[in-house]
């Protein structure tokens, strides 16, 4: 009794010792370890808020570096809270003019100066024909600008080319010629008129978020994330997310209001060291500057440079794309395969199964059948059966004695 007595005191000692160690490793796990709401891979920036010295919760306010961040939206992480609700204050001074975005064909191209990247616009792509869109953007008088931005939707690749056109008395005039896309931002020389014209070539399909001429009469003041902070708690700022991150809910709080709003910081940012770039297809390269954004191909092979990857391509335009086509390089919409070996009827120059390889093959079968069909036959007429068969009885046996 007293050895069983020890193992389970032993057991015990050691489930608390376990429940100990976990609790101090839960301790120093850092707070976004534990957020599971929301992806935080998603955001490019990051900054870290020290405790406020409040008895009570109280609403910080953190100033963000004015021009840096794209898509002003904020989530804060707070240990043993998790994800926060937080409200990004953007004060600008608009000094600069309005502006009309016009989209042939497009009944909602407002969406995309409406400051709201929740609202976007689809453009038509044939994925057998030649993909250019035309975007004019208007104003009621002139600006001055030399930088134009982009916000591209969550999982799509930037369009392959861009070039664009200034109007002046009706006539376009280049302003920056048809060269390949890189990045959100396209800079420029410097350009005065009321009426500019964007021209796309795209490789896939494209769907906008926010169109831009940044003007040089505009002037942004401030820029800061709002939350609620608890006495004696760190928090983690993460800003600038390139992709849907997830939901918080608000729970009812409003941030708005200035009163009791506590300023803390200096908001520098720093490089988010858990930022993963938007990769839908996870084949390594972002969707940004991924030739397939919706298939793996992370060699981005493309044979005929027009943008788009082999692997998302159609060389025959049969509407099957490469990666899927069982002749890539010949018309076969039927997809027809019959041997199963991969290689579409259309372009199997050598069929896998044995019958086809050697048509004499079933002939030979029914010779050889025949053959043994005949001797079988033959082997059955030459045998025939004995009669008169004498059984030798007991009384035989008697009389030859």
């Amino acid at each position: 009794m007293i050895h069983k007595n020890n193992v389970l005191t032993y057991g015990i000692a050691l489930l608390a010792c376990v429940a100990l160690w976990a609790g101090n490793v839960c301790a120093q796990t850092p707070s976004w370890q534990k957020t599971q709401e929301v992806d935080l891979t998603a955001f490019r920036y990051t900054t870290e808020i020290s405790p406020h010295q409040n008895e009570v919760p109280t609403v910080l306010e953190v100033p963000i570096a004015v021009g840096r961040v794209l898509n002003k939206t904020a989530v804060v992480v707070g240990d043993e809270q998790g994800t926060q609700p937080s409200f990004y204050i953007s004060n600008t001074e608009r000094l600069d003019v309005p502006m009309q975005v016009i989209v042939k064909g497009a009944v909602n191209a407002n969406n995309l100066s409406d400051r709201n990247l929740e609202t976007t616009v689809d453009f038509p792509f044939d994925e057998a024909g030649t993909n250019k869109i035309s975007i004019t953007v208007t104003a009621n008088q002139q600006i001055t600008t030399s930088e134009l931005r982009l916000v591209l939707a969550p999982n799509v690749a930037h369009p392959h080319t861009i070039a664009l056109y200034r109007i002046s008395q009706n006539l376009p005039k280049i302003i920056l010629a048809k060269t390949e896309f890189k990045g959100s931002t396209v800079r420029f020389p410097k350009t005065t008129a009321s009426t500019f014209v964007i021209e796309f070539e795209l490789a896939q399909p494209l769907r906008l978020a926010e169109i831009e001429f940044v003007q040089e009469s505009e002037e942004v003041r401030y820029e800061a994330v709002r939350f609620l902070a608890q006495p004696n708690t760190n928090y983690t700022l993460f800003v600038d997310p390139d992709r849907q991150y997830g939901t918080i809910s608000s729970q009812g709080m409003s941030l708005a209001d200035d009163e009791g709003v506590v300023t803390v910081g200096e908001g520098v940012l720093e490089t988010n060291k858990l930022y993963r770039p938007s990769d839908g297809d996870e084949d390594t390269v972002s969707d940004m500057y991924d030739n397939c954004v919706s298939v793996p191909n992370s060699d981005q092979v493309d044979v005929d440079k027009n943008g788009r990857g082999d692997a998302c391509d159609d060389f025959d335009r049969d509407g099957i794309v490469t990666i899927k086509d069982t002749c890539p390089l010949v018309p076969n919409s039927d997809q027809r395969d019959t041997d199963s070996d991969g290689v579409g009827d259309a372009c199997d120059e050598e069929e896998n199964r044995l019958t086809e390889r050697s048509p004499w093959i079933p002939w030979a079968g029914m010779g050889i059948a025949g053959a043994v069909l005949i001797g079988l036959l033959i082997i059955s007429a030459g045998m025939k059966p004995k009669t008169g068969v004498q059984v030798e009885t007991k009384e035989d046996k008697v009389e030859s004695l």
